[in-house]
């Protein structure tokens, strides 16, 4: 049942890129139509997730073999799995729902290269999080990345944006080829690409041959993190980003940057035996979060460009994730009770950083919408009386991403803050990064009251007198800032399931 839920998902995903490239000489019915196809394709979603979520999964099922290489097309939801089903349910209506009005900015672009490849990027996504087997899990990774290269290289006039592009794909191709890499010796070694033989072959690499084991986790690792735009190996992520529109810039930064969390816990927790390494990476893992946490706010404060302010902040939240599940990993041999604490914090804040993270992008566009320009410096400001609805759910967003209470970005947070305190007493080094992360949350603070002054406060501007966006924009905002909301009053509601 679970599986066949995804196929008409995915089939959903595939039959509304069809029909929006068909209607694309006209710019609103194809805009609508997928809308029509994404909402459908997210009910099926979110329903495979919630069977999942009260154990109702069902068994793996093999779509596609090929005996030759031991592979196959297998489909299995996990917890996991099921936890990204919904996120993308979540965030790919209001993307999609938000651009049905925006892409009138591109008057002189056709639709037909935004629309189709944007419910294409949805269905590679699904498709990384569902497949059992490594070889159609890269299969589906590069589907994505390819998707996703030409949503950044859409304004085809755009020099800049076609850098970014080419950037992009170059960085994230390397990537790829080092996980293909990784996947091969895994596969000489287990004699399959299914998981099941990768976490067999692991232990049977770390036990017989170190060296080439740890080769192989360094290569997933930089992998992942560079597509979830950690630094030094995201730092593509602030030139690409900004280039595309801005409803696909909210579904990278709610989805697609998130698979890097995934990929992690996939690789270090799933498939890892639980080993002096497991201790080791996640170390390195939390390490590499805090670096990226610190640099990445931190040059956010010195942006002028909305877009790209919101950009390093992606980078800057994504060492908040990386944090709690490298000091999970770190403390699961020793403390398995705080480390479940920390892994709880680095999972709910992805969670919740793809609610206020997309809401945030929105804003943006937003604005640019109405006003024609990103740039903080230009912005009339004054445009909260004129804009309520959007600055309001702005306010609520940044509030969040800088983790004041009672919103989620706090919740999430909280976690991660405990954990490191009480894990402190087994690794000194935890107490030093919740210091840095607390410091870190007063630097997001202070860019965001920079974004909101520029944008919202001060006294309008003579002759100004923009009108609120149209509701099909202002709707996702107001979904995303209310989900903010509940979940940090109600943390415990997404907590169980996490």
């Amino acid at each position: 049942m679970t599986v066949t839920l995804l196929e008409g998902a995915v089939a959903s995903l595939l039959a509304g890129a069809l029909t929006s490239l068909a209607l694309a000489r006209r710019r609103r019915a194809s805009g609508w139509v997928s809308v029509a196809f994404v909402s459908l394709a997210a009910v099926l979603l979110w329903w495979a997730a919630i069977r999942v979520f009260i154990g109702a999964a069902g068994a793996e099922r093999t779509l596609l073999a090929i005996p030759a290489v031991h592979a196959a097309l297998a489909i299995r939801v996990d917890a996991l799995g099921a936890i990204f089903l919904a996120i993308i349910a979540t965030i790919a209506v209001p993307a999609t729902l938000f651009s049905v009005h925006y892409m009138d900015r591109f008057a002189g672009d056709t639709v037909a290269k935004y629309y189709p490849v944007l419910l294409v990027l949805f269905a590679g996504i699904v498709g990384v999080v569902t497949t059992a087997d490594f070889l159609f899990f890269l299969v589906f990774w590069e589907l994505m990345t390819l998707a996703s290269f030409f949503l950044v290289a859409f304004e085809r006039e755009s020099r800049e944006a076609q850098r970014a592009a080419l950037e992009y794909f170059v960085v994230n191709q390397a990537a790829a080829l080092g996980m293909l890499a990784a996947a091969l010796v895994l596969w000489r070694t287990g004699g399959s690409f299914h998981f099941d033989a990768f976490r067999d072959a692991l232990g049977t690499l770390l036990a017989g041959t170190p060296w080439l084991g740890h080769l192989v986790l360094l290569l997933l690792f930089l992998g992942f993190t560079t597509k979830g735009g950690v630094l030094p190996m995201g730092s593509w992520l602030a030139n690409a980003y900004p280039a595309a529109p801005t409803p696909a810039t909210a579904a990278f930064s709610g989805m697609m940057t998130k698979l890097g969390i995934y990929g992690l816990l996939r690789v270090f927790l799933h498939l890892l035996p639980l080993s002096p390494a497991t201790t080791a990476w996640g170390v390195i893992i939390a390490i590499a979060g805090v670096g990226s946490l610190f640099v990445g706010t931190l040059t956010a404060l010195r942006q002028d460009d909305a877009k790209k302010l919101m950009s390093f902040h992606v980078i800057g939240q994504m060492g908040y994730m990386l944090l709690g599940v490298g000091a999970g990993l770190a403390l699961l041999r020793t403390d398995p009770l705080i480390a479940t604490l920390a892994l709880l914090g680095g999972v709910f804040h992805m969670i919740n950083n793809s609610l206020y993270k997309s809401g945030l992008f929105l804003s943006a566009g937003a604005l640019e919408y109405r006003v024609g320009t990103r740039s903080l410096a230009a912005l009339p400001g004054g445009l909260g009386a004129f804009m309520a609805g959007t600055a309001a759910c702005t306010l609520i967003a940044a509030l969040a991403i800088a983790g004041v209470p009672p919103l989620n970005g706090f919740a999430s947070k909280w976690l991660l803050y405990a954990s490191g305190i009480l894990g402190s007493r087994i690794a000194w080094l935890l107490a030093v990064a919740v210091l840095v992360a607390l410091f870190i949350s007063l630097a997001t603070l202070a860019s965001f009251l920079k974004y909101m002054g520029g944008a919202f406060l001060g006294v309008p501007r003579p002759g100004l007198a923009p009108r609120e966006v149209p509701a099909s924009m202002l709707a996702p905002q107001v979904l995303l800032a209310a989900l903010c909301v509940l979940f940090g009053l109600v943390p415990m509601l997404p907590l169980h399931y996490v």
